[in-house]
């Protein structure tokens, strides 16, 4: 039912951006019967092409199991959909506002007995068309550069009940590796000299080191083992670690995929948390250090446990909770217990949003509560990082990947 609903919902924004994008064309181009006739053709083949493209790719790679290759090459299904049609559909859009504005307007002149207004302007379509360009080439920024334009992010976190020998401690945060969707190590050799410049007293994972197979990490290992951490380097396991986004049939091997990861983040001089939880130590203070195993919302299995990861945890001892998913924030951890911060990952952004001070939108909002940055509910807070990498569709658009060092900060 849930593939049905977005083959349904794809359709649907397919059909509309179409429509919207030969009234752009035809608007500003045909002025014959016949120049319309050809354009309608076009549209039509390339709309034909686009279909073949898409079922060409399903049938030549097929299900991709644990081969990582071919799930990379699956990524051409999304790649073709987000440049042909998000520029459409973001265009559409905005005429479709525009539709309704002008409805309006001319009902209210239709009832005050006003004379009847034409359609709209030629000059809103060349407008349109101009911002079709724009929408366009924002798409292929964000597929060719954006995507491996990795940002650090300094966040400060104001903490009830810190200890303060940890006033000002550090915490460089990654999420969402997802190995397998590089073809080159230059990224995250580039992201490894940010984390170490950033000089961290902690190094945290939050989960996803791969998309389907432990053979990703081969050539990183090295690489990432160069993660300097005084105070320790510390990983939990996300949905794609441990198979739980096959939603067909998983690889017979799964279980030996993770247990090969942990043994891969452990030669990195990785400490996995699952299920469990350990203590920091500094100035004679302690923190309590908690990672549990992925607990998702629909479509994913709730794996972790939060009561088992917090066994031996101090009720007084201040807190920090790792959990791929953010949605365990809302549902088993504010008011339900007294961790001070969350660190998650998970929702890339959806590799799609607008970001700014004043404000920040993404498809994501609509799934999950907190998609992005720091949030805070009574004295318990979150930050969800938006991910190191992409998967699903080789792209970043308006959503860099991220590094964040997080400094904790005693109130006073």
């Amino acid at each position: 039912m849930n593939l049905l609903i977005r083959i349904v919902v794809v359709c649907f924004l397919v059909v509309v951006s179409d429509v919207y994008f030969y009234r752009i064309l035809n608007r500003v181009f045909c002025g014959t019967v016949k120049q319309r006739r050809w354009l309608k053709i076009g549209i039509a083949l390339l709309l034909l092409l686009f279909i073949i493209f898409e079922m060409g790719v399903v049938v030549v790679v097929g299900y991709p199991e644990d081969n990582y290759v071919k799930y990379r090459q699956l990524f051409l299904l999304l790649d073709a959909f987000m440049l042909v049609y998000l520029p459409k559909a973001l265009v559409a859009l905005v005429l479709m506002g525009m539709d309704v504005g002008w409805l309006c307007i001319k009902l209210g002149k239709a009832m005050m007995g006003r004379k009847k207004l034409r359609r709209l302007p030629k000059g809103v379509f060349v407008g349109a068309l101009a911002l079709y360009v724009v929408f366009l080439g924002i798409t292929v920024y964000g597929f060719v550069y954006e995507k491996t334009d990795v940002k650090l992010k300094k966040v400060d976190v104001w903490c009830d009940k810190l200890p303060r020998g940890f006033d000002g401690f550090t915490i460089v945060q990654i999420s969402d590796v997802h190995l397998g969707s590089f073809t080159q190590t230059n990224t995250i050799a580039r992201s490894v000299e940010m984390i170490n410049a950033a000089k961290p007293d902690m190094f945290v994972c939050t989960g996803d080191m791969i998309n389907v197979s432990d053979k990703e990490m081969t050539p990183y290992i090295p690489l990432m083992a160069e993660i300097r951490a005084p105070y320790g380097k510390f990983s939990i396991l996300g949905n794609h670690d441990i198979g739980d986004y096959f939603t067909l049939k998983k690889p017979k091997n799964q279980e030996a995929i993770t247990k090969n990861l942990i043994a891969n983040e452990q030669k990195m001089g990785w400490v996995v948390l699952i299920d469990s939880g350990c203590y920091i130590h500094k100035a004679g203070d302690s923190m309590a250090l908690i990672g549990v195993n992925n607990c998702g919302s629909f479509p994913f299995r709730h794996s972790g446990d939060v009561g088992k990861a917090m066994r031996g945890i101090g009720a007084s001892d201040f807190k920090v909770m790792l959990s791929h998913d953010p949605d365990l924030w809302e549902n088993e951890i504010v008011g339900k217990t007294d961790i001070g911060l969350t660190l998650s990952g998970h929702t890339h952004a959806m590799q799609l949003a607008l970001i700014c001070e004043l404000f920040q939108v993404s498809p994501s909002m609509f799934k999950y509560k907190e998609w992005y940055g720091l949030y805070q509910q009574g004295g318990q807070q979150i930050y969800v990082n938006p991910g190191l990498a992409y998967s699903g569709f080789a792209g970043r658009i308006g959503t860099r990947p991220e590094i964040t060092v997080i400094t904790l900060r005693a109130k006073k």
